[in-house]
């Protein structure tokens, strides 16, 4: 029992990099790693990660853990107790000095103070009616305040197959661009800084309602720009969301605007899209709405070696 517990943590940890690689993230050593943290104690990590936040002036670092569980095993518990266990890792790690010795890289970026925590449950028939209970443990789970020290606080993300399968919709879409595609971080996103353009989807992008990106379509100059929106289906929902893009001047006349909307109610949907078309139209943009494909289950470039 034990052995294939590890089996599918190793498993769904090859996943959970597969799928950050995608999104332009950069893993530090390999997985499945003993580190030696300023206690002396040695700490098993899955994986180390960077990536570059576009808020900020160096790239973050974080370790990630991947779990994969049944519904009817999971508990309040077990959640705390990985994310108890995660805390104390950073904890430990942020100030060792073999962890610096043996990759120098951590001189140059952020201190380590994040922990990304994947959780795919394997029974996917029960998920959808389980969320809910996921989402009430979530939010009773209480994070220790030794996730502050010297000064740095810890940030602990917790991710489970919703938003596991957002992110696989997303790359389907992203995939069909190549390099003609970036995400865009409007200044209102990163601190007032100047307007970025990037291959990286950002932690913050992850857990946002919506991700901006912009498409060169044709030539050198983006033509197009790109909204990819997880919201309801409802035209007050889209009312809010134009002016959204409008305060980022995201409503651009010399811009196409495409929204890939992943939620899906095709017989509702179907009677408002008209009156939806006409109101981002009344902007006089050209506009178009598109389906992201659905991925409840894992898609091959995820599973596949």
């Amino acid at each position: 029992m034990a052995e294939d517990s590890q089996y599918k943590g190793e498993l769904w940890n090859k996943r959970a990099i597969k799928l950050l690689n995608l999104f332009s993230w950069d893993m530090i050593g390999d997985s499945g790693m003993d580190l030696e943290g300023s206690d002396g104690e040695k700490y098993g990590i899955d994986s180390l990660y960077s990536f570059k936040d576009s808020a900020k002036d160096i790239p973050e670092s974080l370790i990630l853990e991947a779990k994969s569980y049944k519904t009817t095993s999971f508990s309040k518990s077990k959640l705390q107790e990985w994310i108890d266990r995660l805390n104390i890792k950073i904890l430990e790690l942020r100030n060792s000095e073999y962890l610096i010795e043996r990759f120098p890289i951590f001189k140059d970026i952020s201190t380590l103070k994040i922990g990304l925590i994947f959780i795919w449950f394997d029974d996917i028939e029960n998920y959808k009616e389980y969320r809910q209970k996921f989402l009430e443990i979530l939010s009773e789970i209480k994070v220790s305040s030794r996730t502050f020290r010297n000064g740095v606080y810890n940030k602990i993300y917790v991710i489970d197959n919703d938003l596991i399968s957002k992110l696989c919709s997303l790359y389907t879409v992203v995939r069909e661009f190549n390099e003609n595609f970036k995400f865009y971080y409007p200044s209102a996103f990163i601190h007032e800084r100047a307007v970025q353009r990037s291959a990286v989807l950002s932690l913050d992008y992850f857990f946002s309602k919506f991700i901006l990106g912009q498409l060169k379509s044709s030539g050198k100059r983006y033509d197009t720009n790109i909204v990819f929106y997880w919201g309801e289906l409802d035209v007050r929902s889209f009312e809010m969301l134009k002016s959204i893009l409008k305060s980022y001047s995201f409503v651009d006349q010399e811009f196409k605007l495409v929204i890939y909307k992943y939620k899906r109610d095709d017989d509702e949907f179907r009677k408002i899209l008209p009156q939806i078309k006409k109101s981002y139209e009344n902007e006089n943009i050209e506009f178009d709405i598109k389906d992201m494909n659905s991925c409840t289950e894992l898609p091959t470039f995820i599973i596949n070696d």
